[in-house]
């Protein structure tokens, strides 16, 4: 008995240990207000020198970013785009786009195959153009850019 829970001990501490060493993630808040972490393995968007950035955070610590074999000095970060997540933004404007094609589509190829002549759907124009016209919305407003100063901070937390 003894043995078994020395053995649990030592697990225990040593995956506590673990998970205390080196843990640092980024969070960029708004007004003091938490609006995302950034954790190594999390995709992050920013911008620096014109010019904007998205990839795969590889590890962090108080001054840097580590991502794709190189450093990002976490000072020089300018602004951070971030993308809505609680409703898919990008799938459903581009669903909506593609089915107002279809639709227009289909009512074009009816209007070729039939006999008689016949003049597009009023509705199908309709509702066609107001899905292309939601889905493109929809794909404007996927992102929003935090831009950093006064209002909006990004913090390193390391645990």
């Amino acid at each position: 008995m003894k043995f078994l829970f020395s053995i649990l001990f030592i697990i225990a501490f040593s995956i506590s240990n673990c998970h205390s060493q080196g843990k640092c993630f980024l969070s960029i808040e708004h007004n003091d207000i938490s609006k995302r972490n950034f954790y190594p393995g999390s995709e992050i968007n920013f911008y620096i020198d014109n010019m904007w950035y998205r990839g795969v955070i590889d590890s962090l610590n108080d001054t840097f970013i580590y991502m794709g074999g190189g450093q990002i000095a976490i000072k020089q970060i300018k602004a951070i785009k971030l993308f809505h997540k609680k409703f898919n933004y990008e799938a459903s404007g581009g669903s909506l786009i593609l089915g107002g094609f279809l639709i227009a589509g289909v009512d074009g190829a009816n209007y070729i195959i039939s006999k008689e002549q016949r003049n597009f759907s009023k509705n199908s124009i309709i509702i066609s153009c107001s899905a292309f016209v939601l889905g493109t919305l929809l794909l404007c407003f996927n992102s929003r850019v935090y831009k950093l100063g006064d209002k909006n901070k990004l913090v390193t937390i390391c645990l």
